[in-house]
């Protein structure tokens, strides 16, 4: 790792925006993946750092990179693992989102598509409503239409099981 990558990590849990933006302009690699095989967006979301999190997307920051080893447990892209931290990284979220729906598809590799399928899964699960719904609108998805018709069949199915006992 190199001088201005570590700058950047301590910049990042300080939330010091001035330093972030002076070491952000000077990395020459903004994807670098440190010793633990995280990326400084990692590092951002691990520490609810929004302001750098923009910088760093604005610079071409690649949301859907898993990192190349398991540590501590938190393997997943910053993209899925924004959404894993739960309701206090709702700014980031929504800031991911909003990247997302801005970004050329044509790019992505199979696994980054897999994640950003995985994406209304994970919003569902840990995110909060305002963030779900967002999720949805960005998909372009009735994502409550599905969950209704789901809900339904479940009763349905429910039902006659019942009645068949």
């Amino acid at each position: 790792m190199g001088i201005h990558d570590a700058r950047l990590c301590i910049a990042i849990q300080k939330h010091d925006l001035s330093l972030a933006r002076t070491q952000i302009d000077r990395i020459l690699n903004i994807n670098f993946q440190c010793a633990a095989r995280h990326t400084a967006l990692h590092s951002a979301v691990v520490f609810n750092n929004v302001e750098v999190a923009a910088l760093l997307l604005q610079r071409g920051a690649d949301m859907t990179i898993v990192p190349l080893k398991k540590v501590c447990n938190e393997s997943e892209c910053p993209l899925l693992l924004v959404l894993k931290k739960g309701e206090s990284h709702e700014e980031m979220q929504l800031l991911f989102l909003e990247t997302l729906a801005h970004m050329n598809w044509a790019g992505f590799d199979e696994a980054a598509l897999a994640n950003i399928a995985r994406l209304s899964q994970y919003a569902l699960m840990y995110s909060t409503p305002r963030v779900f719904f967002a999720d949805s609108i960005r998909a372009g998805t009735s994502f409550i239409g599905e969950l209704s018709t789901g809900l339904l069949g479940f009763r349905m199915w429910t039902r006659r099981s019942t009645c068949q006992s």
